[in-house]
This record gives C-alpha cells, structure tokens and sequence, in this order.
C-alpha cells in the first residue's frame, strides 16, 4: 500500500467513472500521438451531433470544426501547450455542430504520457465543456449591471458604498463630481481625499458623525464644502451600515444632498424677520403718537386710562419704590394699599436685571425710558408688558430724582409676532412656492422657493407681476374658471396645473388656492396659493414605473419561482415561473391566499414564514416538495428573505425557488451509487484508496479498513500497510511498490496477516506522476481473494482426487473383471467336469456382486450427498450388529491371519438404527483394519456404554494414519497409503459413507493414530434408542420364493450379449422368450405376440424405452393386464419417477438380479398365459 505522502487516487480509464463522466455529461477527448488517432467520449459526440460510429477520428477532421476566426489562437495555445515546461492547454472558441450551428466551447488538456529522453508528447487528453449558456448568463448580468449604473448615474444625490472604515469606496455615483466639483478617480484612488473640502468650521462636528459611522452606527449631519471654484456649498449626509446575514457590518451606504438652495432660504427667512421687526417697531411708534394725542384732556385721559389695560406707574429713583394707577395695581399679583413697591417685585425673574438696568441707562441719558418685559398678574399670569416713561424731577445736579409713565398690555401682540414669525419661517423655507395676489391679480409676494422655481431673482421686485404671465395658457384659464370660483366657494381649491419656467417650459405642479373674501362685499381681497412642483415626482414615478417594468422582464426572465408574501401568507406578487407552474395569469394569483393554489402544502410553508417573520432573520435552501396543479410532484430549494419598514418591523417576505428534482434525482442516485458502490466492495471484498501526494490526503474506503483489521479514522501510512503483510512476503511486495513508484506496473499478490488470521490479497494501482516524474498520487484497489485462493487449492485437490479416484476405480473394476475373463476362457474348454463348472460359476457370481456392491457404494454416496437416502430404523442389539459385521468380514480376517479380538458387555441398551446401514459401516471399519494391517496382525472390537451413548472402537496395529491425513481420511476419494505392496487399497469412499451414515443415525465416527507405523484407532459412538419402537418390516427378495413358469416374456435391449443372455436365462427359468433390438421392433412384436411381461431397455436407438413405453399404452387394447418394467443402468430417484411418468409399473436396475427378477413374475396375476 502506498505512503500518504507519495500517491494520487484517480484511475485514467476505470470504466466506473468513465460511466460517471458520460453520465455528468462532461466530454472526454484523447489524442495519440504516435498513431495519429484521437478519442472521443459518447458526451462530446452528442454535444457536436456526431453518433459514437459516425464521429471523426483524425485531429485534422476535428479541427477543421473549429471557428476560422479561432483556429489561429487555439492551434497557438495547443502548440505551446505542448512543450516541456508548460503542460496545460486551455482555450475558448466555436465548433460547427454537424446541423451547421456555432457552439462555444472551453476545452482542456494535458499531455498524459511524453518520451522520456526528448520530452515530446506521447498522449494527450482532456475534457470539452459547452459554455454557451453560461456566456448568454454572464452577458445578462452584464446588461442588469449596466442598467442599475444608469439609474444610479442619473440621481442628482450622491450615493456611495465604502467599506467600514472608508479605507476603500466600492462604489460612487457621477453626482459627486457635480457637486463636489472633484473627479471621482481621486475619490477611488484615496478615500479620504473628500475631507479636504470641508469647511474648517464644520470640520469637527463631521468627523463625530464619521467616527459615528465607522463604529457601524447611522449618521447624519450638515456641514458645508469648499468646492474648486471657491463657491461654498451646503451638503446634507446621511449613511448606515450593512449587516450581513452573518449578523456582521462589512460596509456602509450613504446619501449626500446639495441643499444650499435650502440654506439660503432660511437667509431670506431671517432677512424678512428683521423687516417684520421693524414694521412692528413702527406700529408702535404710531401707537405711542396716539396715546400723547390724547392726553389732551386728564378727565378723558384718566377715564380711557381706567378702562383700558394701561396702567400708570410713578418711579421714586432714589427709595426705588413705585405707585401704580389704582385699576392697573388691583390687576397685579400686589395690591396698591400694599406700596410701595419696587420693580424687581414685580418683574419675571428672567427679565428683572435686564428691564430695571435698561431703564435706569436710559432716563440718565435721555430722561426717556422704553422697556419691554413681563410682569405677574394676579389671574391673567405672567404677560408681556410696554413700559415707557420720562423723567419729571431733578436734582440740582441733574440727576434724575422721579420718573412717571404708562404700562401698555402687549402679550397678544407679542404672540401675533412669535406665530408671524413662525409663520414667515415656514413659508420663507418651503420647497413648495408660496405666493400671493391682489383681487385684481397681481403679485405681491412669492417665497425664496417659488422665485427659484420661475427664475425670478431672490432681489427682483415683483412691479406689476400678474398671475397669468406666470401661468400657461390653459393652466391659467382653469385657475381662472375652476380654481377661483371653487376657492371663493368652498374656501379653497386644489388641482394639478402648471408653471412657466424661465426658459418658457412648463413646470407640472399640485396647486392649492385659498381666496380670502371680503366680509362686507363678498369680492375677493386678496388670493394666495401654494404650489408643489411634480417634475421629481413624474419623472420618479417614471422612473420607478421603468424600473418596475425592467425589473417585472427580468423577473418574468428568471427560471426560478419568485413571488413576495405577507405577513398573513397572502400573495402579493409573483413573476412568470410561478404562474406557468399554477396555469393561472398574475392577476388570478395576486392579492389571494396562498392555500387556494397549495392547499396541501400551505400550512407547511406557512411554518417556515412564520420563523423567518418572528426571528427577522433570512432562511436560505430550504429543500420542499411542490405539487404542479397537474399532480405532479416536484421538488424546490427555496430561500425567503424577511423585507422590513422603517421600524425594522417585518412586512412581507421575498422567495425565490429553484426547481431541484433533477439534482435530487441526481444526488439520490448518486446516493444509491455510493451505496451500490461500498455494497459491492463489501461483497467482492474490494476496498480501494486513493491519495492526493499535493495536500498529503490518503484516503481508505470501508472495506480497505476492514481488510486490514484498521479501525476507521486511524492514522495510515505505507508502514501501517506493510507491517500487516506476511513476514514471507514482505520484501517481494516492497520491491515491487519501489518498482511502480518507477513508472512500473503495480499489481501483486500476497498474504497479511489480519487479527492473527492470514489472508490472500491481490493489489492493483495506477499512479500519477508529473512531467519531471515526480509521484502526485495515485488510485488502487485490495481485493481479498483468501476465499479464492481456498477454492483453487481446493479445486486442485479435487482435480487430484478425481485423477486419483479414476486410476482406482479402473484398478477396481479390473480386479473383478480378471477373475470373469479367466472364468470365460476356462469355459471355453471342452473337458470341464462339473466341480470345475461350479467353481467357474462361484467365481463369476462372487466377482459380479463384488462390482455391483462398488456401484452400490457410489450411488448411496450420491444419495446421501442430495439426502434422498433412507433409514429403515427398527430396535437394535448391538450385539447383532457386531456378529453380522464380523461374520461378512472373517473370511478377509482369516485370509491375512489376524488376531481378531472381541469386548463386548453381556448386557447393553437397545439402540435405534437401520441394521444393513450399521453393518456396512462395522463392516467397513473392519475390512479397512483388516486391509491396512500387516497380515499376522491384531484387530480388536470393543463396545461399552458411555452416559447416554453406544461406543464401539475398532483399533488394529496396522500402517496407521500420518497427522496430515488424519483430517483428511473421511473426505470423499481420500485413501490412506497405498505404497504398500500388499494394500488393497479401494475407492476411497467408504470411510466417507460411514461417517454419513453414522452422522443420519444422530451418531459421529472419529479416527485417531500416533502416527505411521502405529496403528489406528475408529471411535464410533451412536444414541441409545428408545424403549419401544415400530420396526419397518423388511422384505425378503428370494427366501421362500416360488419360482414361477410358463410366462410369456417380451424382451427388448440393442445390447445383444445382455439380450440373449437375459433371454436364455429366462428360456431356462421355463419362459417364452420373444426378443427385440430397438423400440419399433418390440411395438410390432408386442402387438402379435400378446406377452405377459415387457422388459424394456431405456437407452435404445430409433425409439427409446420411454416413447416404446408410451407407444403401448397408447395402442387400442393398451395391452391392458400386461406388466411393462424398465431395465436401465441409472437407478435413483429422479429416473424411477420419470420411468413411472411414462408408464413403467416396474424398474429393474442393471445387472438384473435375479431374485428381483423373480418377485416381479410371481407378482403377476395367475392365470396369464395359461
């Protein structure tokens, strides 16, 4: 086995996975170089149109198919793909189909074999792949890429993408060099190069936002940028980071705004604050006149003073105490009989320092005082309060002494002024145009984001602006026809009209028109109206309907099912895939719940929402079934991605499903060939292992562990693998494994030793070598072949046994043969007497038996091997098993002078057994003792009761058995040594008969022997029997038998000497004889010559015992009463059935015995032929 650091795993041509390569659909191209012959794989072949036969064979054909605008580069590459130092070879270009058409596609190659000495390429080979499909996808992507470039291109924000850190912008739209006034190149090639433009003054509120950012936070900010041109811009920036399904933050987005337009709004806003102010300022002034005109009259004064909310004070400066008029004090959180006084009492806390130090500077300088301030009311609360005053009483120096003055209530006017100025900030910083008219309709007023929208100038007076030079003709007629009349009833209006831009284009706006109605007249006093411009919004809305067509074709282009749902497993949405799988349009499927197309899977996919809803978390490759609305059912990979709103709260749910069943077919067989492939490496026993020399991966497959005994996840090494070979063979297989990492074949056969146990295997490998011959791995295979290797030992033992069996059994059956050729020849002389004769007789009948007892033999091995033998058991002594043994064996023992010595108990248990089986097997144990004893030997019997057992031993001082024979000796064809010259030998099967005859009887039958030379010893031991038992009644086949006569006796052979012989000796018993060579001539003779018995050869010419057979039963009288028996020398069971199936009522086995014989003529009904 090989070292994890020096193989590599795959087999070149293993059929298995050329199988799996044509299957993958992947092409196989080889390329000889000596021959000039290439090779192509049946994927290929179909690839090009071409079948397997018709495919071309020489290069140049192949390359004739290549593009003539490729065949420049891909010869080039082929070329230089060829030399020394650059073994791999890879190209993309087109193919002619053999139907005409262009095919694109990647071929790669090596080459697999070079000359050793010149380095030139012996073989090359490698795979063809079509790449169509993948290129038409990658150009899609392309164009989808392209198409969101343009939309992100035509945004007037800046949008960009950057890692984490804003050490690398991953993307920025063309709006930053528009607004930024820098080229974007400079952005991508330093990131941090756009915060030279911000302004020093914002500077460091940016970069707490941009830490903000980094640290994966939302962010957003105003600051202003110093563009090239030295113009400041406004920018608003907002960015937040992405999370990854992982959980973590790879990158942020962001959006950047130019609102200096907005800034400068604002400006305006502030300006006409302060000309509010003023205008209020004056108001005051007037107010002011008004109160000095009338004091013309004290009485009239005091009265107005009383009953308006002005109040009058009187200020001694140097106790600071002041009185009140009567009415404005009782209004005061202090009443006026608790003076004096003093300010800082009655002033709010916030204003009290402020309004009494103002005052004070104010009378010394000018002796006027004015102050605005508040002051506590008893039940009205804090209000803001005018106080104006004069001094009235100096000192001689100047000072002032005494000042008087008014309190006028201006906490309404005070919050008409804050909402004014709400209101104008609001207005002033709209992005809506705000504007308003006179009754008459001209303009009077337009806000900083309607003069932008017309192109009039922030500073332009608006000097006889009217309303319709500001509209398009027909926009105005329906502001005048429909939008006026409806504002004066209703109060306002609100329609979709349109502006005149300043280059004269129309500028599509939503437009609100309230009219103010005078309340005595009824006509209008002035109109105001608001306008929002709608250009953004129609060209998004334009947009975003182009986007949702784009994105509904690419949608709809997409294979896979892609549908959106919400929360309550409704289908809001589905592309063109799911609505050809249901067989519905869109608008049948959208908007309906999902159990009314899947109903018995709804439920189930509601589940799997449910989790992605409550957890927010995208779950991808969920694999389900899917059931077409054919029945069908198929199977999906489906991913759902939670879509969230603003809150972070899930909405609906984006899925997607690719149709998996091919690939689930795929992997299932793959699955069942994995199987398929570790089940027949078990039942083969052969494991494999393979190893990557370049990642020093060694791999073992299950049955390679099992092999070896190495539990699996075991560390392995050529070591671990050679310490378990056989020590004998070790070195052989390591110089063989030294000679295959040399480029020589390996494959061996050896032994290991595995858990104590040796074991035969063969190993087989193909190794990888690179072009400098250095190993990068290899595949190989262990097969155990232990079982194999059994058998084939086996086989030749059976092969030397038969061999054996065949020069014995022609040495026994010509020992019979002799003494009956001799009996023959001595007939043959004339002066015999007839001692002689009888002797003759005796001879021939003795030698006769003796063969037929040899086939006995053989059949009832036959017999026991297919367990068609059986057992007539009956009560048994054991005593007369031994005496009936012994008395069929004395003339042998007597013939070699043996000591024959016998032990037999005078009482012993009945035994169950069949008395002839239990004989022949004492018999045989006694001859094959009397056989292989030197003549003057001793053979002793003993029979004893051991527990519930019989024990007889037959032991002799004979040649006994060697310790290599003594498992052997019961094996069928097994002889002891025959070298002796005055052995019997035998077939060697009697010892085998006994044993499994013994082992039927329930029985076992042992050897054992010290050794050649020592004598031997056969134990048999059998079960004691029952104490009463149903013997089978034997029958006897000649005692007692009368021999019956004058039968008439039809009998057919095409052996001549076994039919006159049988016929004479019939023709003696007092028979009429009618003999018959062959079938036809023993069916015509039966017919006239009406016999008692038929005796039939089966195995005769022209018509055979069988259909002779049925040719008389089938005769018209059927020979009715007329006994037809079969003569064969085949004798089982099989064909006594088949002689009865053809109508035989007898089978007679050759030699004919003539006891049988005679049992069957007396079994003849009386009074046949007389």
């Amino acid at each position: 086995m090989p070292n994890a650091s020096i193989l590599n795993p795959l087999p070149q041509d293993a059929p298995d996975y050329a199988q799996i390569l044509d299957a993958s659909g992947i092409g196989l191209w080889e390329y000889d170089h000596l021959t000039g012959r290439a090779r192509v794989n049946a994927p290929i072949a179909a690839m090009l149109g071409y079948a397997d036969a018709d495919s071309p064979t020489v290069p140049d054909d192949w390359f004739a198919l290549v593009h003539p605008e490729d065949q420049l580069q891909v010869r080039a590459r082929m070329d230089a793909a060829l030399l020394p130092d650059n073994p791999l070879y890879e190209a993309s270009f087109r193919m002619r189909r053999r139907d005409g058409r262009w095919l694109r596609v990647r071929s790669r190659g090596r080459a697999i074999a070079r000359d050793a000495a010149a380095g030139q390429p012996l073989r090359t080979a490698g795979t063809l792949i079509d790449i169509g499909e993948r290129d038409a996808l990658e150009q899609e992507l392309a164009g989808r890429e392209e198409d969101l470039h343009l939309v992100m291109d035509s945004l007037d924000e800046v949008f960009w993408i950057s890692d984490l850190d804003l050490q690398r912008i991953i993307y920025i739209n063309p709006a930053y060099e528009r607004i930024w006034g820098r080229p974007v190149a400079e952005l991508y090639a330093n990131p941090l190069s756009f915060l030279d433009a911000i302004h020093p003054e914002d500077l460091d509120s940016f970069l707490t936002e941009l830490a903000r950012q980094r640290q994966g936070l939302p962010s957003e900010g105003e600051y202003r940028i110093l563009r090239p041109d030295g113009s400041v811009r406004w920018i608003w920036d907002r960015s937040f980071p992405v999370v990854a399904p992982d959980g973590s933050i790879a990158r942020s987005v962001g959006l950047a705004r130019d609102i200096s337009a907005r800034k400068h709004s604002e400006d305006e806003v502030r300006r006409l604050n302060a000309i509010l102010e003023e205008r209020v300022s004056q108001c005051a002034t007037e107010l002011e006149t008004s109160v000095r005109q009338h004091q013309e009259s004290e009485g009239r004064f005091r009265d107005a003073i009383a009953a308006s909310n002005v109040g009058l004070w009187d200020w001694h400066l140097q106790t600071d105490t002041v009185h009140f008029s009567a009415a404005f004090a009782a209004t005061l959180d202090a009443y006026v009989w608790e003076l004096p006084q003093c300010w800082k009492d009655l002033l709010h806390a916030d204003d009290r320092e402020r309004a009494i130090a103002g005052t004070l500077r104010e009378l010394l300088q000018s002796g006027r005082c004015e102050q605005e301030f508040r002051f506590r009311f008893r039940n009205r609360g804090e209000r803001w309060i005018l106080s104006r005053g004069k001094v009235v009483d100096r000192d001689a120096a100047g000072k002032p002494l005494r000042a008087i003055g008014t309190l006028t209530d201006i906490h309404d006017l005070k919050l008409a002024e804050a909402l004014n100025r709400k209101l104008a900030a609001i207005i002033e910083a709209s992005s809506d145009m705000i504007a308003t008219a006179s009754h008459e309709g001209l303009v009077d007023y337009i806000n900083p984001a309607g003069r932008a929208l017309l192109g009039i100038d922030p500073l332009e007076p608006l000097e006889r602006a009217r309303i319709e030079a500001h509209h398009p003709d027909w926009a105005y007629r329906r502001v005048k026809e429909e939008g006026i009349p409806a504002a004066l009833a209703h109060g306002q209006w609100m329609g979709d009209t349109a502006l005149l831009g300043p280059d004269g284009s129309e500028i599509p706006v939503s437009q609100l028109i309230l009219a103010q109605p005078d309340p005595l007249t009824g006509q209008i006093e002035y109109l105001s109206t608001i306008c929002r411009d709608l250009s953004e919004r129609i060209r998004a809305n334009a947009a975003l309907q182009q986007l949702q067509q784009e994105q509904e074709l690419i949608l709809d282009s997409v294979p896979a099912l892609i549908w959106y749902k919400d929360t309550a497993n409704r289908i809001l949405r589905v592309n063109a895939a799911v609505a050809q799988s249901l067989g519905l349009p869109k608008s049948r499927i959208e908007g309906h719940h999902s159990a009314e197309f899947y109903p018995d899977d709804a439920e189930r996919y509601y589940r799997d929402d449910l989790i992605v809803i409550e957890t927010g978390v995208p779950r991808y490759g969920i694999d389900e079934p899917y059931r077409l609305p054919s029945g069908e059912r198929r199977w999906i990979r489906t991913d759902k991605i939670p879509l969230k709103d603003a809150a972070g709260r899930v909405t609906c749910i984006l899925a997607m499903a690719i149709d998996i069943t091919a690939r689930k077919a795929a992997e299932d067989a793959l699955r069942i060939s994995q199987d398929d492939l570790s089940r027949a490496q078990a039942v083969g026993k052969i494991g494999s292992w393979r190893l990557d020399v370049r990642h020093d991966v060694l791999i073992w497959s299950a049955e390679a562990h099992r092999i070896f005994g190495i539990p699996p996840g075991e560390s392995l090494s050529y070591g671990t693998f050679l310490s378990t070979v056989h020590p004998e063979d070790r070195e052989a297989v390591d110089r063989q494994w030294q000679a295959a990492l040399q480029g020589e074949p390996y494959d061996i056969e050896h032994r290991a030793i595995v858990n104590g146990q040796v074991k035969w295997l063969r190993q087989k490998a193909e190794l990888e070598f690179d072009d400098r011959g250095e190993l990068l791995g290899g595949f190989g295979t262990t097969q155990d072949i232990t079982e194999h290797k059994l058998t084939e030992e086996a086989l030749r033992e059976s092969d030397r046994r038969k061999d054996e069996f065949i020069a014995i059994l022609a040495h026994e059956l010509r020992n019979p043969l002799a003494p009956i050729k001799n009996a023959v020849q001595i007939l043959e002389h004339p002066d015999l007497d007839a001692s002689r004769l009888a002797w003759l007789r005796h001879v021939i009948e003795r030698q006769v038996d003796s063969l037929t007892k040899l086939v006995d033999d053989l059949l009832d091995v036959s017999r026991i091997g297919r367990g068609k033998i059986a057992l007539r058991r009956e009560s048994l002594a054991v005593a007369d098993i031994v005496a009936a043994a012994v008395e069929s064996c004395q003339p042998l023992i007597d013939a070699r002078r043996h000591e024959l010595i016998l032990s037999l108990p005078s009482e012993l248990p009945r035994i169950d057994g069949d008395p002839l089986r239990l004989e022949q097997v004492l018999s045989n144990l006694l001859n094959n003792a009397a056989t292989y004893t030197e003549p003057g030997g001793k053979i002793q019997l003993t029979v004893q009761q051991e527990g519930d057992e019989i024990v007889v031993r037959v032991t002799d001082t004979g040649i006994g058995i060697s310790p290599s024979m003594l498992d052997k000796i019961f094996d069928l064809f097994v002889q002891a040594d025959r070298s002796r010259q005055d052995a019997q030998g035998g077939l060697g099967i009697g010892l085998s008969l006994a044993k499994q005859l013994v082992t039927l009887h329930g029985g076992t039958l042992t050897a054992a022997s010290e050794g050649a030379g020592k004598g031997s010893e056969f134990s048999l031991r059998l079960p004691l029997g029952s104490e009463r038992i149903e013997t089978m009644p034997s029958v006897s086949q000649s005692g007692g038998a009368v021999i019956a006569s004058g039968r008439r006796i039809l009998l057919a052979d095409d052996n001549p000497d076994v039919l006159e012989s049988l016929a004479m000796l019939l023709e003696l018993m007092g028979h009429e004889v009618r003999t018959a060579r062959n079938g036809l001539e023993a069916v015509a003779t039966a017919t006239t010559f009406q016999p008692d018995l038929i005796l039939l050869d089966l195995g005769m010419p022209e018509l055979d015992g069988y259909d002779t057979c049925r040719r008389l039963r089938a005769a018209p009288s059927g020979h009715a009463g007329v006994m037809i028996a079969a003569i064969s020398g085949w004798g089982q069971d099989r064909h006594k059935e088949a002689t009865r199936a053809a109508g035989f009522d007898r089978h007679l086995v050759k030699p004919v015995d003539i006891g049988a014989l005679t049992c069957l003529l007396n079994a003849l009904p009386a009074g046949i032929s007389g």
